[in-house]
């Protein structure tokens, strides 16, 4: 079986488990909560649209410190699938986006729900969703937490499972905290490379990379100079990811749709990343040019606004400063898969994986 079987294989399996595990979850619990199984029938679905990447990343983990059970290692994997559809719910809150994978997130169709069922308006409307919202995410991330102790391996290395995992929920969350806190720091002198550099190393690879890829590990018995490297890998992979990610809005004009995530939400929230600071910094656009793009941050843009955006970020030569930084950080990863693999398979997977993330 090759990468791309080997993939195909055990994404339909994850989503399978998951579909299962979340179903039988949802359902022994609106037996007794009857009152809101409409609002549980809405996190089973926010769980069934994923691309299951970091499902996959914990399976992959597990080959890389020589796992051969792979059917063994899906539980754990839908255990971190449910962690990443949870603490979505609360990203979306955070930043105010009414869609995720093709659908309402969650907090917005609770509004929703909200509207229909008590006829709430306004204010009291996104009052009760983002309360509600807010409840189920934390059920969700208690209840990752919950599969993932349940998995069928030695209690030893399941405990060591679960506290990486923990450690990995509490870390993104922190992440996420600097994430929020950056925007408030106006100049830009006052946020530094390091600042953002650390949301994208505590946030997104380690929930994207690090963390899942050090789970399967863990599962397997890695040792620290394994663990150690898969460290390094993930935070150089994960951080193209979110550099890469950042870059999207420059293909939100040619294609936009209502069931798409707003690649501008990152100008509207104010947020520090790599393409803004490198932008605000150029010498290629005049002091009016970078006024006019602080200007357009931190609200909703109309169309013409959001072509006047792109056309400055193009001009300003920060896309293409960061996409030499995603190559940096995908090479140095690259660097270490020779020490990171034990045989052909597992460097063939790994390759397979970087694939998918960047």
């Amino acid at each position: 079986m090759d990468s791309n079987e080997f993939f195909k294989k055990h994404q339909s399996l994850i989503e399978e488990c998951l579909d299962k595990t979340v179903e039988s979850f949802i359902s022994s619990k609106k037996k007794e909560l009857v009152k809101i199984s409409d609002l549980l029938d809405y996190f089973k679905a926010a769980n069934k649209s994923g691309k299951m990447t970091r499902g996959l990343a914990v399976i992959v983990g597990y080959a890389l410190a020589g796992g051969k059970d792979f059917e063994k290692a899906v539980i754990p994997a839908v255990a971190f699938e449910i962690f990443q559809s949870s603490i979505l719910i609360h990203d979306d809150i955070i930043d105010k986006s009414e869609r995720r994978r093709g659908m309402d997130s969650v907090y917005h169709r609770y509004n929703i729900i909200g509207r229909n069922k008590f006829h709430h308006k306004g204010e009291e409307a996104k009052h009760y969703g983002i309360s509600q919202a807010i409840c189920m995410g934390d059920a969700g991330l208690t209840f990752a937490i919950e599969v993932l102790a349940q998995s069928d391996f030695p209690a030893a290395i399941t405990l060591k499972a679960v506290m990486n995992f923990i450690n990995t929920i509490t870390t993104t969350g922190l992440g996420e905290m600097l994430d929020v806190e950056l925007p408030y720091y106006k100049k830009n002198e006052d946020c530094t490379e390091d600042d953002i550099n650390a949301v994208n190393i505590n946030k997104t690879a380690q929930y994207t990379c690090t963390g899942p890829l050090q789970l399967g590990a863990i599962l397997a018995n890695a040792d620290d100079k394994l663990m150690s490297n898969i460290k390094l890998f993930g935070d150089n992979l994960g951080t193209a990811f979110q550099i890469k990610d950042d870059l999207l809005i420059f293909s939100e004009i040619k294609r936009r749709e209502k069931d798409e995530k707003d690649f501008f939400a990152d100008l509207k929230e104010r947020k520090k990343t790599y393409l803004l600071r490198y932008a605000l910094e150029s010498k290629l656009i005049n002091e009016s040019e970078k006024a006019t793009l602080e200007g357009l941050c931190g609200k909703t843009l109309k169309y013409d606004e959001k072509v006047t955006a792109i056309s400055i970020l193009e001009k300003s030569g920060a896309r293409a400063l960061c996409n030499k930084k995603i190559q940096g950080h995908v090479e140095r990863a690259k660097s270490l898969i020779d020490d990171i693999c034990i045989d052909d398979f597992s460097k063939s997977l790994l390759l397979k994986y970087v694939e998918k993330v960047v």
